[in-house]
């Protein structure tokens, strides 16, 4: 958050658990400017943000929460805006580093708890981040599958009729 603060960005960071927050800024500081959300309501203006990073989220969430999340991002963000998503990957998966990383990744959802798998489990098999972006009404204007296809990362746009 530091070096984006130092390329003149501004920089809100938004969490559900207060904990969480607490423990960012203990290691951020005071300075940082980090706020609750609720029920997937971003705490900003609407046309406010540049760009919104949502990373490791969507498929942590149950389906409406995710789909509102991404409608949430298309709210805030200014004309020509981008939403950055990382997350789980859909689109075939590499040996050995794509196999290892999901094998990986259901381990940590597994001990997360039942509802966080279920909702990851939820997310892959009805096909990731498309439908939530198609459902969203926004845009992919990219996408790129990293970790061996584990992990993709996409920018996302407002629809040219929002």
């Amino acid at each position: 958050m530091a070096e984006y603060r130092e390329a003149g960005c501004r920089v809100i960071g938004v969490d559900p658990s207060p904990a969480m927050l607490a423990q960012a800024r203990a290691r951020l500081g005071d300075s940082a400017d980090l706020r609750v959300i609720v029920d997937a309501r971003l705490p900003v203006d609407d046309a406010s943000v540049d760009l919104v990073l949502v990373s490791l989220v969507l498929h942590s969430v149950p389906h409406s929460d995710a789909v509102g999340i991404l409608r949430e991002a298309a709210r805030v963000l200014v004309p020509g805006g981008r939403v950055l998503v990382v997350d789980f990957g859909t689109s075939g998966l590499r040996f050995p580093r794509g196999w290892m990383g999901r094998g990986i990744a259901v381990i940590a959802e597994l001990a997360a708890g039942p509802r966080h798998a279920a909702n990851a489990l939820d997310y892959l098999r009805r096909g990731g981040l498309t439908p939530l972006v198609d459902e969203a009404g926004l845009v992919t204007q990219a996408i790129r599958p990293t970790a061996g296809g584990a992990i993709s990362i996409a920018v996302l746009v407002r629809s040219p009729a929002r």
